[in-house]
């Protein structure tokens, strides 16, 4: 491990991506679930932004942002709770309401950049069935790809004021809340 790895302000920078990802992830999910689209791809956008600057910044660390498989195991219990509350004759809508609901709540629990890979594909798995997308649990399986790649690999990167203004708004919000 390097040395940077311990550093405070490598916890605090790689802490500030995950949480951006994860608010844009979850609302881009709770909006398409709304049926609020135009404004949902906004914030896939910001989410593309911050998943590469991840990876730009943290090469070493990313490598433990890929275990897609993590992220898949937890999108499969997020499923079969939705399954297991709702009953197997729910609707779909139903049950992926239900399972962002779950991974919110889960969300809230993980912290850390070990934690990530759990968030990060679950949410990106939900946001790929939110979206239609039926061929996204073959290509994880076939290919080097995570779901947040495959839900990203279309879309437009944000601008560099775009980020800044984003992750003032963010700062912001938190101080409120802390409040």
């Amino acid at each position: 491990m390097k040395k940077e790895m311990h550093t405070e302000g490598y916890r605090e920078k790689i802490e500030l991506l995950r949480e951006r990802l994860t608010y844009h992830l979850q609302t881009y999910i709770e909006l398409r679930l709304g049926g609020r689209n135009k404004e949902a791809e906004t914030h896939l956008v910001f989410t593309k932004g911050y998943y590469d600057e991840m990876k730009a910044s943290f090469p070493e660390s990313f490598s433990q942002l890929n275990d897609k498989f993590e992220g898949v195991a937890f999108y499969v219990e997020a499923r079969s709770h939705g399954l297991h509350s709702l009953g197997c004759d729910a609707k779909e809508e139903e049950i992926k309401r239900s399972m962002a609901a779950f991974l919110s709540d889960r969300v809230s629990k993980q912290a850390g950049i070990r934690d990530s890979p759990y968030v990060l594909n679950s949410l990106a798995s939900l946001a790929l069935d939110v979206n239609g997308n039926n061929n996204w649990k073959n290509s994880v399986e076939t290919s080097q790809q995570t779901p947040l790649d495959i839900l990203l690999k279309q879309v437009p990167t944000p601008t560099l004021k775009q980020l800044q203004r984003d992750r003032v708004a963010g700062h912001a919000l938190a101080k409120c809340m802390a409040k």
